[in-house]
This record gives structure tokens, C-alpha cells and sequence, in this order.
């Protein structure tokens, strides 16, 4: 008996964008399905936050298809993806959250300006939402008075508040020390299997990269370099792919980074 056909949750085809005429995507194509979590890296330049700003309807691009959860958003009404919207939450880099606000309220904030539920019912989901995410600390504190690993928590509390069916991580190991990194890691694994989220993160810290891996890409000066499970990117003989998960100094990643194509490119980034 066949095995039955994998759901496309996110599917996009032959994506361009360039900016004041330098391309930075070039045609990039790959489909995540219903469940997985894709990891999406590459060096500085290499066109994922790019690749992220089209995803979550931020960008345009000036080629190409992106269809989420069944919608080809580049086709889709300004109210028709603010509904859509509702569906996915992102995980910003900074946590995003407002300074005036307590964490409970930052919480809440999606709640109140998307869900007609009592004042009662929103505190005992923010509450269950901090829970999920091992939030330990008074939910009255501020941004300022927690660390940035709690910031973190608190954000993806914030970004899973009405139950979205995909989320989107932009770096969300950045500035965090190895614990902490951790930590965070094994909560994207987590959720994804306690609430069988489909997730996207964007990263280039190869140790969580592999930590909450189904698949990866690996982009290059806006192409797809690679795409794979975690166990063929170890196995990868191609002399970039393996500097680059390696971190060594030598190899055709350092050298390329002194030719004028990938300044170009580099400048080229948004």
C-alpha cells in the first residue's frame, strides 16, 4: 500500500527579488508540509531574511508563487491576509515586545484585537500560553526587568496566542548564551509536537539548526545551495555546504567572500 501524500502547508516556486537591481533571491523553490519544521540557513547575505519578509506577506516579490495554508497570497485581498495572518504567528529576533507593556499584557495583546472572548477567559489563556512556553517569572514584569531568553518566551507565548497552524522563527537563538540556546531549541521541538505546528526558523546557529531540524535549506547569494534531511547535510561532501556547518576559516565560502559578486550581492541585501 502507497504511503499516504505529505499535506503542503507552504509552497513556494521560482521566487525573485531584487533590490536597485542586485538580485537577492534567485529563483528559490521548496515546499514544507503540515507538521515539519524547515530550517532555513545560510551566511550573512545569502537572502533568508528576504526569503522570511515574502513568506509572512511583508515583501513582494518580483517573480514567483508562495501559496500558505492553501492561499496564494500574492494574490490575496489586503482583508483576506489579515485573515490569513491569524493563522501564523512569528517568533521577531528582539521578542518585539512593547517596553509599556507587562509580559501578560504583551500576551494578550493578540486576544484582544482578534478573539471576542471575556476578560476572564483571555487571563486564563495567557496564563496557559506562558505555561506552555516554561515562563517562570511574575507575568507583571516588564520587557526590561527579564532576561533575553525570557524574552523569548515570552515572545512565543505572545506568537502562539490564538493557536496558529504555522510559525515562523526569525533567529530565534540570537544573543542568547548556550544554555539558553538550548532551551529555546528543545521548545521549538515542543511545540511542534504538542501543538503539531508547521514551523520555518531562520537561523544560522548550526547547533540549534540541527537541534529542531525534519528538513533544511541552505541558501547561497540567493540560490538554493542544498535541501535535505539533517542526516544528509552531515553526510554533505559539497566543500561549501561542509564549511559552512563546520565553521572552518578555510574553504570556498572565505575565499568567495573577497570577490565582487558576493559584495555585490551582500549590499544587495535587505
Amino acid at each position: 500500500m502507497d504511503a499516504p501524500a505529505r499535506e503542503p502547508v507552504i509552497e513556494v516556486v521560482n521566487l525573485r527579488k531584487a533590490f536597485k537591481g542586485q538580485p537577492v533571491l534567485k529563483g528559490i523553490t521548496f515546499t514544507v508540509y503540515r507538521g515539519e519544521t524547515l530550517v532555513i540557513m545560510g551566511g550573512s547575505g545569502c537572502g533568508k531574511s528576504t526569503l522570511l519578509g515574502h513568506l509572512v506577506g511583508v515583501l513582494r516579490p518580483d517573480a514567483g508563487e508562495i501559496r500558505l495554508l492553501g492561499e496564494d497570497i500574492l494574490r490575496l485581498s489586503t482583508w483576506k491576509m489579515d485573515e490569513l495572518k491569524k493563522r501564523f504567528g512569528i517568533l521577531f529576533q528582539s521578542g518585539a515586545l512593547y517596553n509599556s507593556m507587562s509580559i501578560a499584557e504583551n500576551v494578550a495583546l493578540p486576544l484582544l484585537e482578534h478573539a471576542r472572548l471575556d476578560p476572564g477567559i483571555i487571563e486564563l489563556m495567557v496564563k496557559m500560553k506562558l505555561k506552555m512556553v516554561g515562563w517562570t517569572r511574575p507575568d507583571t514584569l516588564k520587557p526590561s526587568e527579564i532576561s533575553g531568553g525570557m524574552r523569548k518566551r515570552a515572545g512565543l507565548a505572545r506568537a502562539i496566542a490564538l493557536d496558529p497552524e504555522v510559525l515562523f522563527y526569525d533567529e530565534p537563538t540570537a544573543g542568547l548564551d548556550p544554555i539558553a540556546s538550548t532551551e529555546i531549541s528543545q521548545l521549538i521541538v515542543d511545540l511542534r509536537d504538542k501543538l503539531r505546528v508547521t514551523s520555518i526558523v531562520v537561523t544560522h546557529d548550526m547547533t540549534s539548526a540541527f537541534h529542531v531540524a525534519d528538513r533544511m535549506v541552505m541558501l547561497h547569494v540567493g540560490e538554493v545551495r542544498m535541501a535535505g534531511t539533517p542526516q544528509e547535510f552531515r553526510k554533505s561532501e559539497d566543500p561549501l555546504v561542509r564549511q559552512f556547518i563546520d565553521g572552518s576559516l578555510e574553504g570556498p565560502l572565505t575565499a568567495h567572500a573577497s570577490s565582487e559578486d558576493y559584495l555585490r550581492d551582500l549590499l544587495g541585501e535587505a
